[in-house]
C-alpha cells in the first residue's frame, strides 16, 4: 500500500512538472457534506433540507513555464454522491475550463479512489465517452484509497468554517438551505469559483447516462489498479501504477 502511495504521488508530481499547453490535472472528490449551523437552532426545528453537497476540483496548469492553480466547486442540494453527479459537475467545470484555456485538449484526473464515485465501471464508461461528451481527452489516476487529505478537503474545509462562522453571526439571516449556502460563498469567499446545481438537473442527467451505464461491465481487478486510460472499440487501458512499465487492455461493455 505505501509502495503505491508512494508511486501514485511522484507520478502527480511528474506529471505536473511536465504539463504541457493545452493540459491540466485536476484532482477531484467529494468534501463531506455541509450541515447548516444555526445559532439558537430551536429544538424540534427541523430543516427537511439540513445539508449540502460540496464537490471541489483542484485544477493545476503550466503558464509560460510556469505552474498555476484554479479551482472550481460544485455545490448541490442533490445528497447523492455518485457517478451521475460527478459527470453532470464534470459539464460545466470542463466549459469554466475551455472558457479559461483557448487549446484546452487533455485532462489528467486525479481520485482518491471511492468505488461509489470515481472507481466503477460507470465512470470508466463515462471516461471511454469523455472525449465524445465534451471534446478534450482524458485520463482517470488513483491515489492510494483516502491517502491523506488533499486539496479537495482544503478547499471544502476553508468554504464550510467561513460559511458556518457567518450563518452563526448573522442570526436573522441564517445560512440554513442550499440555495442561500451557495449565493454566500459566491458573493463572499474571493478566488472560488462555484456553481449551483439542481435535484433536477442531476435527474435529467441520470436520464441521459441510463444507456451508456446499462452496457457497462465490470472491470476485474479494478481495486488494485490504479490507472484507467481509454483506447478504441471500446476498450481501456489499466495499470496498477500510473507509472508502470505494463498494462492491460480490457472491454468495458457487455458483449
Amino acid at each position: 500500500h505505501s509502495y503505491i502511495a508512494k508511486q501514485q504521488s511522484n507520478f502527480l508530481i511528474q506529471k505536473e512538472n511536465e504539463l504541457q499547453p493545452g493540459e491540466c490535472i485536476v484532482i477531484c472528490d467529494f468534501a463531506e457534506n455541509y450541515a447548516f449551523v444555526l445559532q439558537d437552532a430551536i429544538q424540534g426545528i427541523h430543516w427537511n433540507n439540513d445539508q449540502v453537497t460540496i464537490h471541489p476540483f483542484a485544477i493545476y496548469y503550466k503558464e509560460n513555464g510556469k505552474k498555476h492553480f484554479v479551482n472550481f466547486v460544485a455545490i448541490s442540494d442533490c445528497l447523492k454522491h455518485d457517478t451521475i453527479a460527478v459527470h453532470l459537475f464534470q459539464r460545466d467545470l470542463i466549459a469554466f475550463l475551455q472558457e479559461k484555456f483557448d487549446n484546452l485538449n487533455e485532462i489528467f484526473y486525479f481520485s482518491d479512489g471511492s468505488g461509489a464515485q470515481h472507481k466503477n465501471k460507470k465512470n470508466f464508461v463515462n471516461l471511454y465517452y469523455h472525449k465524445r461528451d465534451f471534446n478534450v481527452m482524458a485520463e482517470l489516476h488513483f491515489f492510494a484509497t483516502l491517502h491523506g487529505k488533499g486539496p479537495c478537503d482544503g478547499l471544502g474545509g476553508v468554504i464550510k468554517r467561513l460559511a458556518a462562522k457567518a450563518s452563526l453571526q448573522n442570526v436573522n439571516d441564517p445560512i440554513n438551505t442550499p440555495e442561500k449556502f451557495f449565493l454566500w460563498v459566491n458573493k463572499n469567499i474571493v478566488n472560488i469559483n462555484t456553481k449551483f446545481f439542481s435535484i433536477q438537473e442531476y435527474k435529467t442527467e441520470m436520464l441521459e447516462l441510463e444507456d451508456r451505464f446499462r452496457k457497462a461491465k465490470m472491470i476485474p481487478g479494478t481495486l488494485k489498479h490504479h490507472s484507467f486510460i481509454p483506447r478504441k472499440n471500446g476498450k481501456i487501458e489499466i495499470k496498477i501504477t500510473s507509472s508502470a512499465s505494463t498494462s492491460t487492455i480490457v472491454n468495458i461493455f457487455k458483449k
